[in-house]
């Protein structure tokens, strides 16, 4: 019940490196053969794969690196492949092998959220995560200045906002907000706190220079007026 393919071409002569350079001059090529189960209660018994190799000169030295595809449904493929473009099985360390697999708990239910690779949600591009006080996504709120495509983005209540309204979004979403998404308390919130003191040590100013002025009204006494003798051209002698 087990059936083999063809042998496959001889791989290039490739040589045992480090960093790059070789320490040997004999390099070694494989070849490798397929095995077709057609019937999967027979697979303990067929082996996985069969492979040769031999001995060649003239080889090359060559790096390997984990690749991956594009995460669809929260899952991606994962392969090696070798610096010559050819996708081989070994060659990339298993201990930096990438997951296949993402899984957020709780799960990634807000807008515009998505399951990172450490198993964090995290926001899609052009929105700004807003975390809870437990550490987990609160809501993902539209990053200003991004030009995004004209989506709609939802608000907090769920309606539906026009995407092009960057003006409103800027004012109602990032600049209204006294702490910023990092935890920082953001710079307009100083420059508010100093106008406040400053307008509050301005009015004090003031009445004080208006109480000293009705006090020192008050204590000087008035201008007295000069007598007026009034002569009617006779005199006595």
């Amino acid at each position: 019940d087990c059936h083999l393919t063809e042998w496959s071409p001889w791989s290039s002569c490739q040589l045992t490196c480090l960093d790059g350079r070789s320490f040997e001059t004999t390099g070694r090529q494989a070849r490798s053969r397929a095995v077709v189960i057609q019937v999967m209660e027979n697979q303990d018994s067929c082996p996985h794969q069969i492979f040769q190799t031999r001995a060649c000169k003239g080889g090359k030295c060559h790096t390997y690196e984990w690749r991956t595809s594009g995460w669809r449904d929260n899952e991606r493929s994962v392969w090696c492949q070798r610096s010559d473009g050819m996708n081989v099985t070994g060659g990339c360390f298993l201990q930096n092998r990438p997951t296949t697999a993402r899984h957020c708990y709780p799960p990634c239910t807000k807008p515009f959220s998505y399951c990172t690779q450490s198993g964090v949600c995290g926001c899609e591009r052009g929105y700004t995560e807003v975390m809870t006080t437990h550490g987990f996504l609160d809501y993902c709120t539209k990053t200003p200045g991004s030009d995004n495509k004209k989506a709609d983005v939802k608000t907090n209540s769920g309606r539906l906002k026009p995407g092009n309204s960057q003006i409103q979004d800027f004012f109602s979403e990032w600049s209204l907000r006294p702490v910023g998404p990092d935890g920082r308390i953001k710079l307009w919130v100083y420059g508010v706190t100093a106008g406040i003191f400053l307008l509050i040590g301005f009015i004090i100013a003031l009445l004080f220079m208006l109480c000293r002025k009705q006090k020192h009204s008050k204590g000087s006494p008035p201008p007295q007026k000069p007598l007026t003798l009034a002569y009617d051209g006779d005199v006595d002698m």
